[in-house]
Formats: structure tokens, sequence, C-alpha cells
């Protein structure tokens, strides 16, 4: 075997390793593994799943894989007395799944999804997640997109004439 072959094989297998490493997860995964046995080890789970499909770019599976945390495992307590702690872990965890979504896209709109969870001062994981901080947080990462960074025609783009500008002018003149 030659050098190059020895490389490529390394080299898949440290993807292969990192990929289980990184924790990215589909819905398939969490239904398959067998370490996740309760209803919040598994929502914990879909929400991880969605994470990975948002930074994969697919907005509507992940919006999917959020909505699912809901309609599995809260509404089917709806009504049922002594369950509204896990109807409302149920909900903070979809809104928590639909915040991070929305941040990872850097899109406002997924922010409408997320809806006004019964008590913000429950403690449970997700409280602190409402629409108003979706919105803020979303609106700040889409400021952030290289696709918004020119639109002022105005714009005298001080960054690259300070720092960008002098970097290439500097690594011309060592190149002569």
């Amino acid at each position: 075997m030659n050098v190059g072959r020895v490389s490529l094989l390394l080299a898949a297998l440290l993807l292969f390793l990192l990929v289980g490493a990184l924790g990215l997860r589909t819905m398939e995964s969490c239904d398959q593994d067998k370490s996740v046995v309760s209803d919040s080890q598994k929502m914990a789970c879909y929400r991880s799943a969605a994470i990975t499909l948002a930074f994969a770019g697919d907005k509507d599976t992940a919006l999917g894989v959020c909505r699912t945390i809901w309609d599995d495992f809260g509404s089917k307590y709806v009504g049922q007395d002594g369950a509204r702690d896990a109807m409302e872990k149920a909900q903070l965890v979809s809104n928590s799944c639909f915040a991070e979504v929305a941040k990872i896209l850097a899109d406002t709109s997924i922010c409408d999804r997320i809806s006004d969870p019964n008590s913000l001062a429950s403690g449970l994981y997700g409280s602190s997640v409402s629409y108003e901080t979706c919105k803020e947080v979303a609106y700040e990462r889409s400021r952030l997109k290289p696709e918004s960074y020119y639109k002022d025609p105005n714009n005298s783009n001080i960054c690259m004439m300070v720092f960008i500008l002098p970097l290439f002018v500097g690594a011309a003149a060592i190149r002569r």
C-alpha cells in the first residue's frame, strides 16, 4: 500500500470517529439508541437531531423534529391530571429547539413557532426561552451573515481598508 492510500484510509477513519464524537444525531438514531429510555432523554435527543439538521441546512425537517417534541411528548398529556410537568417540559424543550434552529439558521420567522410557557420561572431546561429573546438572537445572527455585509451602498468597508488590505500589501512585499 502506498502512503496516499494509507493517509486516505486514516482520514476516512478519523472522519467516521469524529462524526460520532461530535454528537450528530438523527431521529432514527434517537429511536434506535438503547440508552435513550425516558421521554425526557428522547426529547433532548430529538432536540440534538433538530440542531444537527439545522447545521446541515435542512430547515423544514429541523422544524418538523422540533414540532414532534410537543406532538409526541406533550400533547398526549393534555387533559390528564398530574401531567402538567410533563406537558411543560415538552413545551419548554420544543421552544428551546425552535430557538436554537432560529439562531443557527438566522431566521427570525422561526421564532413565531415558540409558544408562551405557563411559567417562565419554572427552573426547567428551556424556561428562559421566549419569543422576544429568540427574535433578538436570530436577528443578531442574521446581521452576521456575509450576504448582509455589503448591502449599504454608502458603506466604506473600513474593516477591509484597515485590516485586510495591509495584510495583502504586506504579503506582497514579503514575497518580493
